[in-house]
């Protein structure tokens, strides 16, 4: 990176790493008034923790079977500790991942900032991550009139957003879908060629029977 770049404000939260530890409050469901609610603390490698609450639980069962999916989520490490707008994640993800751990060019860095912020940021920006659909992509993706810049978009967000669920942003990736039903279908030359060679020829038999038909029809009568 040849030049100073100001770097935008981020949730501390980006640099916490992933969670290492999890411990509940007793049997980690207690009651709150009519409901039933889980408290459990998350410990992360940065050494940092966080509390956390699942509340408006109606019944005992119901929370029990809420702390037995969290518990498995938790262990399989795809438990989901925050939530960010997708404008808050290309922040971190340009000026911090791509430029502090990937250092990338100055040339790429400008060209990466161009497309998140003039035509994918104004149309996905204050989504979260964790709602943006394969349909959504597809509609940020289609709205980008010049071939070369739409077609970046695709190849950027399928790396955020596979870099996102590597971290624990979201939990699957729609970008693959929106990267495939995007694809600018092209048709070989000789497919292209038949296809001319045939109309021509259904366009000469429709004159010629335009001609024919009104003559065997004067002779029927």
């Amino acid at each position: 990176m040849e030049k100073k770049i100001i770097k935008p404000n981020v949730s501390p939260s980006f640099f916490y790493g992933p969670i290492i530890a999890h411990e509940f409050r007793g049997n980690g469901i207690s009651k709150d008034r009519d409901k039933y609610r889980i408290r459990f603390k998350l410990i992360f490698k940065s050494g940092d923790t966080i509390d956390k609450l699942l509340a408006g639980f109606s019944s005992l069962k119901e929370a029990n079977k809420a702390k037995e999916c969290l518990i498995t989520e938790l262990i399989n490490k795809t438990y989901i500790p925050f939530q960010y707008t997708f404008s808050e994640f290309c922040d971190y993800w340009l000026y911090y991942h791509k430029i502090d751990e990937v250092h990338i060019r100055y040339s790429t860095f400008v060209n990466y900032k161009n497309l998140l912020y003039n035509h994918l940021i104004p149309t996905l920006g204050k989504k979260r991550l964790t709602n943006i659909t394969v349909q959504d992509l597809e509609k940020a993706i289609r709205a980008i009139k010049a071939n070369s810049i739409r077609d970046d978009a695709r190849k950027r967000l399928k790396d955020m957003f596979s870099f996102a669920v590597l971290h624990n942003y979201i939990k699957y990736n729609p970008a693959l879908a929106a990267y495939e039903n995007t694809k600018k279908v092209v048709v070989p030359k000789k497919v292209e060629i038949l296809f001319h060679s045939q109309l021509k020829k259904f366009n000469y038999c429709f004159i010629l029977v335009r001609k024919i038909l009104p003559k065997c029809i004067c002779r029927c009568y």
